[in-house]
């Protein structure tokens, strides 16, 4: 079966609505939470039906940093998800919880 095709504008007013909802309860901006939500489904548009039928927390864990959108951190610099992966898993690694390999 083919998976059911959404409506831009009714993504992106989801994706809004979420992120507002979201956002306001973590005490974050939601234009951010926005846009790893975007980032998140860009790659992986796989969870698109799930996110627009059960919300954020249908997303896996980590989703907001399992894209490829950059982001400025408190220190000025811009990062990308990937070197926040890298070291989550440095960092695991040197816990011995082992991160994704182990």
């Amino acid at each position: 079966m083919a998976p059911k095709r959404y409506d831009a504008q009714l993504v992106l007013e989801h994706v809004a609505k979420v992120a507002t909802a979201f956002a306001e309860q973590a005490g974050v901006g939601a234009m951010e939470t926005a846009g790893g939500i975007l980032g998140y489904l860009a790659e992986n548009p796989r969870d698109l039906e799930p996110f627009m039928v059960g919300g954020i927390w249908e997303l896996p864990p980590g989703w907001f940093q399992r894209h490829n959108l950059t982001w400025h951190a408190a220190n000025g610099k811009v990062v990308h998800p990937s070197e926040v992966r890298s070291v989550g898993e440095i960092s695991q690694k040197k816990r011995g919880r082992g991160g994704r390999d182990g």
